[in-house]
């Protein structure tokens, strides 16, 4: 596998903090992968085929401009390693969260260095793990199927256990992304936001700063706001997640810091609308965005809003 030249740690990290990241992709858990896939196909997305990773995992996509949504389940658990200290197990963590709940598990940040991006993090006291690289099979819109590759750097934020914490630096662009893969019925383009959802969102701040490599947070009595070069990513006080997407969309104060909603960006917000209810599902309208309740998404409140 071809990697980035190497530079000198100090020099990693300085050069990641004036270049924030941005989001790269979410991760939904599901314990039915045909069925996750079906949700996903109902709220108007063009999925790509399914894969499998050498680890015990399978996975669906939903590709837009340079970001993705990867429904995750778990497809053979023999294979599944435990996180150890120097080994971070993407299969181990998911397979832990789905004994508790469906839903986004992870938020995956782009990254064009993963070992700058462990030494960025290890220079900010964040927790840090071996590079993780690896390489699958990927089915190509004509039917044939080409290598991909990635390479991961995962941390941890203080005392979080419910939601992971990732970049993904890619090696084989070109066999990943497909212009047919991001035609979406619903018009989508973009993630336009992750939100979180916390008691008290400023516990996070430092880790949120360090992990996005965005210096300037935006902080408010309804929470915090990083800016990324793709997307945002709020942590909101249940009250205020309630108020952004409506009364029904949390079902009960987390004890930790989870991901319960995201915002897509939408070309055609009248095409949009039709296309959700023709999909058989209830809509919601709240500031101007369409929210489709976690009820009927696995636990993800997903809203739509003007792009």
């Amino acid at each position: 596998m071809t990697l980035s030249a190497e530079m000198h740690p100090t020099d990693q990290a300085l050069s990641l903090v004036t270049r924030p990241r941005g989001i790269d992709h979410l991760v939904v858990a599901v314990r039915d992968l045909d069925q996750g896939r079906a949700i996903w196909q109902a709220l108007g997305f063009t999925l790509t085929p399914k894969a499998e990773h050498p680890w015990g995992t399978q996975n669906s996509l939903a590709q837009l401009d340079h970001c993705f949504i990867e429904i995750v389940a778990i497809a053979d658990p023999a294979k599944i390693k435990s996180t150890t200290k120097k080994a971070f197990s993407f299969g181990a963590f998911n397979r832990d969260y789905l004994k508790k709940r469906e839903g986004a598990s992870m938020i995956v940040l782009e990254s064009t260095d993963a070992d700058a991006d462990i030494a960025d993090f290890a220079s900010r006291s964040l927790e840090t793990f071996q590079r993780f690289d690896f390489e699958r099979m990927a089915g190509q819109p004509d039917g044939s199927r080409e290598r991909v590759a990635f390479s991961l750097a995962f941390t941890r934020a203080p005392g979080v256990k419910a939601t992971g914490f990732f970049t993904c630096q890619q090696h084989e662009p070109d066999h990943f992304w497909h212009e047919v893969y991001q035609r979406h019925p619903n018009g989508a383009t973009t993630i336009a936001e992750i939100t979180l959802v916390a008691k008290d969102p400023a516990d996070h701040h430092i880790f949120l700063k360090s992990f996005t490599g965005n210096s300037d947070l935006r902080s408010t009595s309804l929470g915090i706001e990083a800016e990324t070069p793709r997307g945002k990513i709020a942590i909101l006080t249940p009250q205020a997640f309630r108020f952004r997407y409506g009364p029904a969309s949390l079902d009960n104060v987390p004890s930790d810091l989870e991901i319960r909603g995201m915002t897509f960006a939408v070309t055609n917000f009248g095409a949009t609308a039709a296309g959700l209810v023709a999909g058989g599902l209830k809509i919601a309208d709240y500031h101007d965005a369409l929210v489709i309740g976690p009820d009927q998404t696995l636990g993800l409140a997903v809203a739509f809003r003007p792009a």
